[in-house]
């Protein structure tokens, strides 16, 4: 191959290259910045509209996080509290159980239950940044979590859209769950 065909092909390969990363840049890991026109809402979806269909980009009263994002605020301080919200066998690192916490109604004992989480996991102070995930961009627990935390009082709330599916296409690992026995999952 002569130099200048070696140049060509290079240049070919740099420019898909780039290419392939500005589009990873453009809709995140897992899609998790994919907008795939779903208009935010006040009130959380039901189980009937079901739970796992597209979500919205934004969402009232919090703010939407990327993975890189997750990423920092993890070595931030505070740190923030990290809620992982349908039954997972492994986790983000210092996520915490909220199964449950993103069903459309919280009622009662259920309502109860997650409101004492919240208070115990920021010691009662509603100002401290909470983040909720769940699967992926394409499922509502996580959304209707958040929202579900802003009717509680918190004012610092994040929304990890990516949950899941983006944590684990960044290549990160998950902690097992406390009632798992060895420390590492690829949930």
């Amino acid at each position: 191959m002569t130099t200048s065909c070696t140049r060509r092909v290079l240049l070919a390969v740099a420019l898909i290259m780039g290419s392939a990363l500005a589009f990873a840049q453009e809709v995140g890991y897992a899609d998790e910045l994919m907008d795939f026109g779903v208009i935010p809402s006040n009130a959380p979806r039901s189980r009937a509209q079901g739970y796992g269909a597209p979500t919205p980009t934004s969402i009232p009263g919090a703010k939407v996080i990327t993975t890189r994002e997750l990423m920092e605020m993890q070595s931030a301080n505070p740190k923030p509290a990290i809620f992982v919200v349908y039954s997972a066998k492994g986790v983000i690192p210092g996520a915490i159980s909220a199964n449950g916490a993103g069903e459309d109604r919280l009622f009662g004992l259920e309502l109860e239950k997650f409101t004492k989480l919240l208070a115990k996991s920021t010691n009662g102070d509603k100002s401290l940044p909470v983040v909720f995930y769940c699967h992926g961009p394409k499922c509502w627990l996580s959304y209707n979590a958040a929202l579900h935390a802003k009717e509680a009082g918190y004012s610092n709330i994040y929304w990890y859209r990516g949950g899941r599916d983006a944590w684990k296409a960044a290549g990160l690992k998950f902690k097992k769950t406390q009632t798992d026995d060895s420390s590492e999952s690829e949930e």
